[in-house]
């Protein structure tokens, strides 16, 4: 009788254990609290989400959630604020917590350019400028990419209007281009340069889930001039339109890292210099790089 017993107090635990899944071993708590501003308040709109390691979505809300071991990330946006993302690792029997803070996003107040009007004579090359400076909300300033609405003609005389969109705010700024007859000079309120040449050799690779594009440096000497600003990557999804500018800083390093793609879609880059005596004189696209994300 007690080795029936016995062997049969055996079956039921080999039965009880075989009953458990992997899950019930190697699981842990990620708590996500409500998200809150700086003062402690919760923002009542915040959308929260959790994906996996792999960027699969988890959850979608606060709250205790029972997750397998591993690397966790934590996005939050809400309206006005700046995005909140952050990694967590999730431990066997342990509990993980989470208070997403967000900050207020430092708005553009206010945005200008260095100088609004050129004068130049008929047939005269002459290109828009890139960049403007935004004044932020708290007080800083950064440059900002500028699109204008219409291409440079210098074939007739005559005063030109063009407006300029801005990256991130609906401000608008406005430039004025007076083309003459004959006048044998060029005014446009700093000595007239010629725009560094176009980068050459632009190529680029797609890994990790973001394109990485890397190209060849302007001519040496205009790169190592104090005088020299930077790089703007440009991007479209049409092979046969100017895409606009994914950054709105100059880069000095001739490479570029594009983490905002998603999978199915095709991108098509080009990359252009900057230079001068503002750093800003706008030199000639590079040739066009078609990415294809798998």
């Amino acid at each position: 009788m007690e080795k029936i017993i016995i062997s049969l107090m055996v079956l039921s635990l080999v039965v009880s254990i075989v009953g458990c899944s992997e899950d019930d071993f190697e699981t842990g708590t990620l708590h996500v609290s409500k998200a809150q501003n700086q003062s402690g308040r919760v923002i009542s709109s915040a959308d929260i989400k959790i994906y996996d390691a792999d960027d699969g979505l988890v959850a979608e809300k606060a709250g205790k959630h029972e997750l397998k071991e591993g690397t966790y990330t934590v996005k939050v946006t809400a309206e006005g604020y700046q995005t909140f993302e952050e990694e967590y690792t999730v431990s066997v029997n342990k509990e993980t917590s989470v208070t997403p803070k967000l900050k207020l996003k430092s708005l553009i107040e206010d945005v200008k350019l260095e100088n609004t009007q050129a004068t130049v004579e008929v047939g005269a090359d002459f290109v828009l400028p890139a960049i403007a400076i935004a004044t932020m909300s708290d007080g800083s300033t950064k440059e900002v990419a500028v699109q204008w609405d219409k291409e440079v003609d210098t074939s007739q005389a005559g005063e030109y209007s063009f407006t300029g969109s801005v990256d991130e705010t609906d401000q608008t700024v406005e430039f004025t281009l007076i083309v003459e007859e004959g006048t044998g000079s060029i005014d446009i309120g700093i000595d007239l340069e010629q725009p560094p040449t176009a980068p050459t050799n632009l190529s680029g690779e797609f890994k990790n889930k973001q394109v990485v594009l890397n190209w060849k440096q302007v001519d040496q000497d205009v790169a190592e001039n104090d005088n020299f600003g930077g790089y703007l990557v440009y991007r479209s999804q049409s092979d046969y339109k100017l895409g606009k500018a994914i950054h709105s800083t100059l880069v000095a390093d001739t490479t570029y890292t594009d983490s905002d793609v998603a999978a199915g879609k095709t991108y098509y880059y080009q990359v252009r210099a900057y230079g001068g005596q503002t750093g800003m004189l706008a030199g000639k696209f590079s040739t066009t790089l078609e990415v294809v994300i798998d």
